[in-house]
């Protein structure tokens, strides 16, 4: 679903509080990828659960959504890493 709310980074970021995993841009460039505490433990589960059986592709899509957390500043939706975070999936393509 594609929630709608208030102009301003206070009302947009509580929506996507809202959800395991979001994505928010504002019309200044600014904007964040957000991962919920259960979201980050289901991937980490995945993961761990991918390596047992030896599916390293899963594994190593896990391993990724996990570096994306990492690499993202979810507190103030830092633009340098987002860019560098577009630029890394570019790649992997």
């Amino acid at each position: 679903p594609t929630p709608l709310a208030r102009t301003g980074v206070k009302h947009v970021h509580h929506a996507a509080l809202r959800y395991d995993v979001s994505v928010y841009f504002e019309a200044n460039g600014h904007g964040t990828l957000l991962f919920s505490d259960s979201a980050v433990s289901a991937i980490a589960a995945a993961r761990q659960r991918a390596e047992a059986s030896g599916d390293a592709g899963k594994a190593a899509s896990a391993a990724r959504l996990l570096a994306a957390k990492q690499l993202v500043n979810q507190a103030i939706g830092d633009a340098i890493s987002a860019i560098l975070l577009v630029e890394a999936i570019l790649l992997l393509r």
